[in-house]
């Protein structure tokens, strides 16, 4: 059974988009609009909306994968008993206004029923996943910024998503997470049928320690191309700043892609140690 409610949709948006989870959780039915063709996610338009600054409103062009799935047409589906939020059953999961909090518990109890809970990562991990593959994609900062809710120098987002709507929409669309769309006939709505983004070829991570068991060199290969995508010796050498700069690097090379770590676990841990100063 698929119910298509905030635990199917919420999580497609923020990973989509790489907005704040609580932007979207407490979107209302009005905030989807219509505008150049286009239909947009009116993100902390509101009066009441959160947000530390105007930086925090924006139009947002709804990805083609959330068209794709009948997000459209679910909303224009929803009974006017629905009220005006969009996902009222997730603010009404928090007793102290942190909607954030509420709903991360619940899909964790959830992600722990269905077996696919990981330890190592948390809902915040899908607006990560989101950035790495902007940056991947060479989507320009004013464009990346404008979606994330960020400033964009002196134009605020409110203005710059409002006036490329065309050219947000190619941006966001660049976020390619590989996945089949389709319909199966016990369902009145498509669906994901397969999602091929872990058939990339896997990176080969390679590390030397130094006397103190820490990361003194990292290579990381692709089998399939000749050089390396990341290497870097002395590295116990660097200077603070230097090392979060590089540790920061060899997230961006390793976030969307299947690892081969090395099997002696000091190594393993020395490269997870790196990867943990980004």
């Amino acid at each position: 059974m698929i119910v298509r409610d905030a635990d199917y949709w919420v999580p497609l948006i923020v990973l989509s988009i790489g907005s704040r989870i609580e932007e979207i959780l407490l979107l209302k039915r009005s905030d989807i609009r219509f505008r150049d063709g286009t239909y947009l996610l009116a993100i902390a338009s509101g009066p009441e909306a959160v947000g530390k600054s105007e930086d925090s409103k924006r139009f947002i062009p709804i990805p083609q994968i959330l068209l794709d799935l009948g997000f459209v047409e679910w909303f224009k589906s929803l009974c006017d008993d629905h009220g005006p939020l969009l996902f009222p059953e997730a603010v009404r999961r928090s007793k102290t206004g942190d909607v954030t909090s509420a709903y991360g518990k619940h899909l964790r109890r959830i992600f722990g029923h269905l077996g696919i809970g990981d330890f190592d990562e948390d809902f915040y991990a899908l607006r990560k996943t989101f950035s790495s593959m902007f940056k991947r994609e060479m989507v320009v900062d004013g464009e990346r910024q404008a979606i994330a809710g960020h400033k964009n120098g002196n134009v605020l987002n409110i203005h710059y998503t409002a006036h490329h709507v065309q050219d947000l929409k190619k941006a966001v669309g660049k976020a390619n997470f590989k996945l089949m769309i389709g319909k199966k006939y016990r369902y009145g709505f498509p669906v994901i049928l397969a999602c091929n983004l872990a058939q990339s070829s896997t990176l080969e991570i390679e590390v030397t320690l130094d006397e103190c068991c820490q990361a003194e060199s990292v290579r990381v290969k692709d089998p399939q191309l000749e050089k390396p995508l990341f290497h870097m010796q002395g590295i116990g050498s660097l200077s603070d700043a230097a090392l979060k700069k590089a540790a920061t690097k060899l997230r961006e090379v390793t976030d969307l892609r299947p690892l081969k770590l090395p099997k002696y676990k000091l190594k393993r841990a020395a490269f997870e140690h790196l990867l943990a100063l980004a």
